[in-house]
């Protein structure tokens, strides 16, 4: 018998979410419904005996975006110390199409993409 595993909310900070997306969850990104849940938290202090419950949801969502925000960084520091480029300048060539498609570049590229996404 064969059984799924499925990772719990804690692993999908970790993992990209297009690696181990969620039974149900739409394929949208991170920081699009983390925004929405903080613009939520900050009309929910008035709203009610759920407002304390809904605002502590949307600064946990912050944290969690803050603290994922710091390892993508993080990791684009490993990438530039280790192939002496930057960021910018890399994933720039990557996208002609001017380096190849080594596993470490492809990963490079989508943890950019991910940091430039929760920039925005």
């Amino acid at each position: 018998m064969r059984t799924e595993v499925v990772p719990s909310r804690e692993d999908i900070d970790i993992v990209p979410w297009w690696v181990y997306p969620l039974p149900g969850d739409k394929q949208a990104s991170c920081s699009t419904d983390i925004a929405t849940e903080v613009d939520i938290s900050a009309s929910a202090s008035t709203a009610g005996p759920y407002g304390y419950a809904i605002a502590r949801l949307g600064s946990e969502a912050s944290d969690r975006l803050t603290s994922q925000q710091a390892r993508l960084e993080q990791q684009l520091a490993e990438f530039e110390r280790r192939y002496s480029i930057s960021s910018k300048e890399f994933h720039e060539k990557f996208e002609r199409g001017e380096l190849g498609d080594a596993m470490d570049f492809v990963e490079w590229s989508a943890t950019y993409e991910m940091a430039a996404n929760l920039r925005r």
